[in-house]
């Protein structure tokens, strides 16, 4: 514990020292988180509709739908990218398809707006404000995570990791100072910032300072020692930086952090093993109070992945200080 103390406070001291990291540290997360915050609470946007072909005389409700009336099908990146939530194909004789990425519960509601255009849909006002800001922050903690890893990679590049491992310092306690330092600096400012948005701007950030506590932890905790994982594996601090930065921004699309997602059969399946797909999910079951044996389960299995990365990381580093 003494040891850990020791280099935690010294990691500490090294970011004081440092005016502009420090600043950086704090202003960054804040104006990010307040964006979020903002933007998600205060303004609902309209949902974009793509007609090809005829249906001229459908009019949808355009205080939920913005139309764009298209002579050819726009290509399905469009709605991966999120251009539109849903194409609908006009096939003649009053007979349509509708294609989307949002899932058949919201396949539905275009359905019966078709049907019936005097329908309010609301579309559940699409995701909550809670979903949303959640979905948009764990992107930014996962990318911010790596950010914190910069003195791990300093140590190594100036030979400082090499002089600990001669002390009586075990390894292990070094990565667990660097995942605590990084969590610290990771977790506190954001939290901060909901805190002031909540209670002293009264904004709505969907769920209860609580929740938020314990859920932005749990990603905080993923982005950590993902950050620790990449920085071990790579000799060079940019390296893992665009290696990190790739991984995190694929997986966290497919996973429907931006916008929700729906995927078929085996891509579904595969999306299954992402962090942010479960927490998402976990996050989901908090705000329908649906907390069933699936949810200890996606609890578990964010935990185990932290675990799993932490050993990782540790073997390498391991291996890596006894090849020199």
């Amino acid at each position: 514990m003494r040891q850990f103390q020791i280099l935690f406070k010294n990691m500490m001291r090294r970011m004081v020292s440092r005016k502009g990291i420090l600043l950086i540290s704090l202003c960054i997360p804040a104006l990010v988180v307040t964006l979020v915050v903002y933007f998600t609470s205060t303004f609902e946007m309209k949902t974009n509709i793509a007609i090809v072909g005829g249906m001229e005389t459908l009019d949808l409700n355009p205080d939920f739908f913005h139309v764009d009336r298209l002579d050819e099908a726009p290509p399905t990146s469009q709605l991966v990218r999120n251009r539109y939530s849903a194409i609908i194909h006009d096939q003649a004789d009053g007979d349509y398809s509708i294609e989307t990425m949002k899932g058949e519960s919201f396949k539905n509601i275009v359905q019966t707006v078709l049907t019936n255009p005097e329908y309010d849909p609301k579309l559940h006002k699409g995701r909550s404000v809670g979903i949303t800001i959640l979905g948009y922050l764990t992107l930014f903690l996962l990318m911010q995570g790596q950010f914190y890893m910069n003195y791990f990679s300093e140590d190594k590049r100036i030979g400082i990791l090499q002089r600990i491992t001669a002390t009586p310092i075990r390894i292990e306690t070094y990565l667990w100072t660097q995942i605590c330092f990084g969590f610290v600096m990771n977790y506190v400012p954001t939290l901060l910032v909901l805190i002031i948005l909540k209670n002293v701007f009264q904004m709505k950030i969907g769920f209860s300072l609580i929740q938020y506590s314990w859920l932005l932890a749990l990603i905080v905790l993923v982005a950590t020692t993902f950050a620790l994982f990449t920085t071990v594996s790579f000799e060079l601090a940019d390296n893992a930086i665009i290696f990190s930065s790739s991984v995190i921004l694929i997986t966290s699309l497919l996973s429907g952090c931006l916008y929700p997602m729906t995927h078929q059969d085996i891509i579904e399946t595969f999306t299954a093993i992402f962090p942010q797909k479960q927490y998402l999910m976990m996050a989901e079951a908090i705000e329908e109070q649906t907390l069933t044996r699936t949810f200890i389960l996606r609890i578990m299995y964010i935990g185990l992945f932290v675990f799993g990365l932490f050993i990782a990381a540790t073997v390498r580093c391991q291996r890596k200080i006894k090849e020199g």
